[in-house]
Parts: C-alpha cells; sequence; structure tokens
C-alpha cells in the first residue's frame, strides 16, 4: 500500500490521542498581561493567562542523541508535535520548514518533533514519499511529553517563552501560511521575548 494516497486521504480534522494531562498541572510562572488579539485563522490559539513552567523537555535527535530544549532559550520556540501516520501532521510540515526559514534570524526557533513509534529512519522514508526528508525533526518515541503538556491531540504547536515556560498552544491543523499568521507570530516573539528571566 502506498502512503502518499492514504495520507492524502485523510481529512484535516485532528488526529487523536489517549488523554495523559494537562498543562494546568504545571506551576505557574507570572502573568501573562493582557492576550494578544487573534486574527480568525488564529482563533484555536490558547495563550495562557499564567506562563507554566515544565521540567526541561529532551527529545532525540535522528542519531539518537539527546537535545534540550533549554539549548534554544533567548528565543521564542514553537514545538510542533506530528506523526507520520497523520495526514494533517504531514500537510502542516512544510509550513513549520517554512516559518523556521523565514525566522532564521529573528527570535523564534520551530522543533518539530516526531512521536512515532518507528524508527527515525523509517520515519524519514516516510517524509521522503513527501520530499520533506530535509525536515530537521526531534523524536519523542516514548512519549515522555506526557505529564508535561496536553498531547491528545496532533498535530500540535506548543509556545515557549525565551525563558523555557509554556505560554500557549494549538492543537489540531491550522495553516500556518496564512496571511495573518506572521504578524501574530511578530507579535508573540515580541511579548514573549525576555531580556531578563522573570520571577513569580
Amino acid at each position: 500500500m502506498k502512503l502518499r494516497p492514504l495520507l492524502l486521504s485523510l481529512t484535516l480534522a485532528a488526529c487523536s490521542l489517549p488523554i495523559h494531562s494537562l498543562a494546568s498541572n504545571l506551576p505557574k510562572v507570572y502573568p501573562t498581561g493582557d492576550p494578544i488579539e487573534k486574527p480568525m485563522i488564529m482563533t484555536k490559539f490558547v495563550e495562557f493567562s499564567n506562563a507554566r513552567k515544565p521540567p526541561e523537555l529532551i527529545f532525540d535527535d535522528r542519531q539518537g542523541k539527546p537535545v534540550s530544549m533549554n539549548q534554544y532559550q533567548g528565543k521564542v520556540t514553537l514545538i510542533n508535535i506530528w506523526a507520520s501516520w497523520c495526514g494533517p501532521c504531514i500537510k502542516e510540515l512544510p509550513a513549520m520548514r517554512q516559518l523556521e526559514q523565514d525566522y532564521a534570524h529573528k527570535n523564534l526557533k520551530v522543533v518539530p518533533v516526531s512521536i512515532d513509534e518507528l524508527s527515525p529512519d523509517e520515519v524519514y522514508n516516510v517524509l521522503a514519499n513527501y520530499q520533506l526528508d530535509d525536515i530537521d525533526s526531534l523524536f519523542d518515541k516514548e512519549h515522555s511529553m506526557n505529564g508535561v503538556m496536553p498531547v491528545n491531540v496532533v498535530p500540535a504547536t506548543y509556545v515557549l517563552d525565551s525563558n523555557g515556560n509554556l505560554v500557549g498552544f494549538v492543537r489540531g491543523y491550522l495553516d500556518w501560511e496564512d496571511k495573518d499568521v506572521a504578524p501574530y507570530l511578530d507579535q508573540l516573539i515580541d511579548k514573549y521575548t525576555h531580556l531578563n528571566p522573570i520571577t513569580p
């Protein structure tokens, strides 16, 4: 069976996973103030009223080496959770790749994280079917994010401020190439890039 027809036949509805936890269990760090006004395309995005402190987030690269999200502190970080079996995830990945390129010299880091149970090489074989094997993805095969962030739906994108605190998320497919997304992201970057660590 060819994977391309199978995945493209899926609807753009989110692919569900078992519910394990909610971000509300994480410690509050600071109030985030007035929420940024959302354009229609960002309706599903949830901006927290209080930033939440997750434990150190560590994923594996393609070679199995650990990569800590702490290394991206100083920038706002988008962690995009995806899986190769999820059609909406595959549809979303090109936009993630483009965001990483467009914001390469700005205070934003885009980090795709696969939760596949397949090996990294097997995942990249799937990506190659869609000319997406140039995407630099990390891996969370053991679903270590369960208990840290609400990852019961993929695709899902979680926003960390420049100090590594969780400040918002969107679950389900989003058209990141919509013209109103970039201005909203620019406001998120301006609001959540802190020169100094924020304390409660």
